[in-house]
């Protein structure tokens, strides 16, 4: 595809990145220069100085072959002004970054549907509060989402040295029954992150991917927890902290720490349920007071990253049984899961999640992107004399780091065995790396 991405923040640099490993033409433009040199030592794509609401621009950099627009500036306005002139030009997919003031604004957002100026629009932020919301339904995962309509799920699970996977091969796994409802589909071992094969030992340290039908996942996500703990307290009362607040307080009793007591001020009238506390995440005094003993999780969303880490640290040392915090840097995903925090929250890693489940759903059914590697699971519907439908799946000779991890037949999850044959009208659950999709595509077309 050729895409045009404009603007050279953070997300739009992720973005280019992605679908440049996907050997997609990639035109990235922004109005600085500074910006623009960064781009081009950093990512194999082509970059143009200019402004991303002038006509001109956008035709030197091809706006009348472009197959999706992603406009990704940090002004609303300009965003708007390329989208109107996309449509324009007719292409196809066009996306784009929304304020938080905006995008909570439904008559707004419907407006700019329904003029079909954009089909997606984003906030970095909404996607990362989303995805806090969702990791409640398995409160002692690092990632947690779900697939094939809601029918099946993916957890994260870190490994610890008393886990009872520890030693095994996945091979012996699958033996002793987990295979019956369950398949263990990845695993992150320090910086890699490795698709399941039979060979495969466990370690200590690593965190798993299982997958199958939700009720089971949830249920093999919920053996960690020792005792029932329902408080969640988060730390930092900004907007995400605010619509985390907002989201959680309908499902359970939320606590929310911030030290500006203005913003307190303005929370609690905001909040119809959530208790608001005027004063520092990491003041252990506060904390005790606040029953942090019986805490589900401590969710520390400051701006602040270093300090994020810290109260993660502080709420885990007086007994939270969960920290989450926020992070806007991947590289922090690894290490700070080795200082015993949980889960980290990266905004634009969860907005490039969503554009990525979007911008595949032509392809396939749904993918889903997990934050702390570049696994995808894709979800393909089966048409009929479909390639994969020829042989049992031990037969398929799929390539390297390809797993069928799950398929859904008649409304139902099912975990595929290698006697598994593979019937038109199935949705077959592929987990892989983004560089194999291509060579996985023909498995589900007639030529080969």
């Amino acid at each position: 595809m050729h895409i045009l991405i404009t603007g050279a923040g953070s997300l739009a640099l992720a973005a280019a990145e992605k679908f440049v490993k996907e050997d997609h033409n990639i035109v990235l433009i922004d109005n600085d220069p500074q910006k623009v040199e960064y781009v081009s030592n950093l990512i194999d794509c082509q970059t143009i100085l200019g402004s991303a609401s002038s006509l001109q621009t956008l035709r030197e950099a091809g706006i009348e072959k472009a197959d999706m627009l992603l406009a990704l500036t940090n002004d609303d306005h300009v965003n708007i002004i390329t989208g109107l002139i996309a449509k324009e030009y007719n292409i196809p997919v066009k996306i784009a970054k929304i304020s938080e003031r905006e995008f909570y604004d439904p008559n707004h957002i419907l407006q700019l549907r329904t003029k079909g100026i954009f089909d997606l629009m984003i906030s970095p932020e909404k996607a990362a509060a989303d995805e806090i919301t969702r990791l409640f339904e398995a409160p002692l995962a690092s990632d947690y989402c779900f697939i094939a309509n809601n029918r099946g799920a993916i957890v994260a699970t870190l490994i610890e040295s008393d886990h009872p996977f520890v030693g095994k091969k996945l091979s012996q796994l699958q033996n002793d029954g987990i295979g019956t409802h369950l398949m263990i589909v990845a695993i992150d071992r320090g910086n890699d992150t490795l698709i399941a094969t039979n060979d495969l030992e466990i370690f200590e340290g690593d965190t798993i991917y299982v997958t199958g039908a939700r009720p089971m996942v949830r249920h093999f996500a919920s053996l960690k927890s020792k005792k029932e703990r329902k408080q969640i307290i988060i730390v930092g009362g900004n907007r995400l902290g605010f619509h985390v607040a907002k989201a959680l307080e309908t499902i359970l009793p939320v606590k929310i720490i911030d030290p500006d007591r203005k913003r307190c001020e303005e929370l609690a009238e905001k909040l119809t349920k959530a208790v608001v506390l005027n004063g520092s995440g990491t003041d252990t005094s506060l904390l005790k007071e606040e029953k942090i003993e019986h805490c589900q999780a401590i969710i520390s969303l400051l701006n602040d990253e270093e300090r994020n880490i810290l109260v993660g640290l502080v709420g885990k040392s007086l007994g939270a049984e969960k920290a989450l915090c926020l992070t806007q840097k991947q590289q922090y995903s690894k290490l700070v899961s080795k200082l015993g925090i949980d889960a980290t929250i990266n905004p634009r890693s969860a907005a490039i999640a969503e554009i990525t489940r979007f911008v595949r759903k032509g392809q396939v059914a749904q993918v889903v992107s997990f934050k702390s590697n570049n696994c995808e699971a894709i979800e393909f519907i089966v048409t009929k004399d479909a390639k994969i439908t020829e042989s049992p799946i031990s037969e398929l000779e799929l390539p390297k780091n390809v797993l069928i991890g799950g398929l859904v037949r008649g409304g139902t999850y099912k975990i595929p065995t290698g006697t598994t044959q593979i019937m038109s009208g199935d949705h077959v659950i592929i987990f892989t790396m983004p560089e194999n999709i291509v060579s996985i595509e023909k498995y589900f077309s007639n030529e080969i």
